[in-house]
This record gives structure tokens, sequence and C-alpha cells, in this order.
């Protein structure tokens, strides 16, 4: 036999590199949710949808330029948090975002004390 037969075939790089459909699949602490991380317009953003109805899942983040790479439930179920830079600066900002309303809310400062 030659290489030529052993060799496997190569992944192709958009399987390796590229977003995943869905990913970080979670339950509320009430079991009323779930929600998960998938593309919106190319960008991963939250997904949330009722347990009983899967299907109906919409996004309720709006990130477009830079993705949320991971998101929690809050304790009461009443929202979703979620850590995001802004323009890859890998500086990490907590938010919160309201299930019900869309509201969301920035807990953490947004810029960093100055060191004296």
């Amino acid at each position: 036999m030659t290489t030529a037969h052993l060799a496997a075939p190569l992944i192709p790089r958009i399987a390796l590199l590229g977003n995943p459909v869905q990913a970080q699949g979670k339950i509320s602490p009430d079991g009323k949710w779930l929600s998960w991380l998938a593309p919106k317009e190319g960008v991963m953003n939250i997904w949330v949808a009722p347990s009983a109805d899967p299907h109906a899942g919409k996004p309720i983040t709006n990130a477009a330029e830079r993705p949320i790479r991971q998101h929690f439930w809050a304790p009461d179920s009443s929202g979703v948090l979620y850590i995001q830079d802004k323009g890859g600066d890998e500086n990490f900002l907590l938010y919160r975002i309201d299930v019900a309303s869309g509201a969301e809310t920035l807990l953490t400062p947004s810029k960093t004390p100055s060191s004296s």
C-alpha cells in the first residue's frame, strides 16, 4: 500500500473554525426556559425558547460585531447574564438581559480605574 491510500481526507476549515449552529444549551433554574448561543446574521447571540416549545426560539441579544461567548441564567430565571468585550479589547464586561422585556443592563464598570 502507498501512503496515498492511507491518507485521510482533509477536514474542511469551516468545520473546525466556523461558528457552531448551536452551542452552550442551558435550562433556566425554574425549568421554564431554554437558552443557547447561535448565530444571528453571522454573529453568535443568545437565543431563548420556552422549554415546552423549543422550536419557538428567538434571539434576545443583538450583538453585531463581536460574538457572545458565554451566558448564564440569573438564579431567579428572570434574565440571562453574559460577558462580552468591546472591539476585541479583551476587557470583558458583564451584562444582564431581561427575558420578558429585553432590557439590557451593564453590571460591571465600562472603564478600568486608572492606577496611581
